[in-house]
C-alpha cells in the first residue's frame, strides 16, 4: 500500500557561489535562511485533507467470502511548525463494500493510520508549468502495535499483516494546483539526484 520509491536522504539548504576573478563571492548568493523560508512558505500550501479516488484493494478482503473490498484514501499534512520544510501526514482509509465500486455508500470500517510518517521538502523546481517541491519521505508502519506476522481479522476483514507493519523511505515529487495535489510520476526516468523527472499526469488527490 506505500505510495512512494526510491531510497535516498537529501540535504539541500546548502548553496555555494561561484567567485569572481577578483576573488570575491558574488553578493546575495544563495542565502541557506531565505531557502528554508522559501521551503516552509511552499510546505503550508499542503496543510489539510485530501481524498484520493476510489480504489479496489488487492489485499484487503471480507473474511466471510474472500471478495477484496474497496478503498478511499483521505491524506492529512500538518507542517511540524511554522518555519518548518517537513509536513507530518497520516492516511486514513474508509473501507467499502466489494459492490460499492464509487465508495459511495456508507463506509464497512475505517482504517487509521498510527504511525509516524513525514515529507521533508528540500527544494523548489518549477516542472511542467507548475511549482514542484522535490521531497524526502519517511513512510512509518500503519500501525506498529499490530503484529508483523501473518494476516489479521479486525471487523470481518482479512488484512495483510505487512498492511500495518511496512515502512518506505525515498524521494518523490508534491505539487499543488487550486485544490488539486499531484505526486511525481514514478514511472519515468529520475533527475541526476534520483527524484521522478516529471509529475503524474493526472491530480492523485483534491483537497476536501
Amino acid at each position: 500500500m506505500k505510495n512512494f520509491e526510491h531510497v535516498s536522504v537529501k540535504d539541500h539548504t546548502v548553496r555555494f557561489c561561484v567567485a569572481l576573478s577578483l576573488g570575491v563571492l558574488l553578493a546575495g548568493c544563495g542565502s541557506s535562511d531565505s531557502n528554508s523560508n522559501s521551503l516552509a512558505a511552499s510546505a503550508a500550501k499542503y496543510v489539510g485533507e485530501f481524498e484520493a479516488p476510489c480504489e479496489q484493494s488487492d489485499e484487503i478482503y471480507l473474511t466471510s467470502d474472500g471478495e477484496f473490498v474497496y478503498l478511499k484514501p483521505v491524506y492529512t499534512f500538518e507542517q511540524r511548525d511554522s518555519g518548518s520544510p517537513v509536513l507530518n501526514y497520516w492516511k486514513d482509509y474508509t473501507v467499502h463494500a466489494p459492490t460499492d465500486t464509487n465508495c459511495t455508500m456508507p463506509a464497512i470500517d475505517t482504517l487509521t493510520d498510527w504511525g509516524e510518517n513525514t515529507l521533508t521538502l528540500v527544494e523548489i523546481v518549477t516542472m511542467q508549468g507548475q511549482e514542484v517541491a522535490k521531497v524526502d519521505v519517511d513512510d512509518g508502519p500503519y500501525n506498529p502495535n499490530l503484529s508483523i506476522g501473518g494476516a489479521i481479522s479486525l471487523n470481518g476483514l482479512t488484512i495483510p499483516g505487512a498492511f500495518f507493519s511496512d515502512t518506505f523511505t525515498g524521494m518523490d515529487l508534491i505539487s499543488i494546483e487550486g485544490n488539486d495535489l499531484y505526486w511525481g510520476d514514478l514511472t519515468a526516468a529520475t533527475d541526476a539526484e534520483g527524484y521522478p523527472g516529471a509529475l503524474g499526469p493526472v491530480p492523485a488527490m483534491t483537497r476536501i
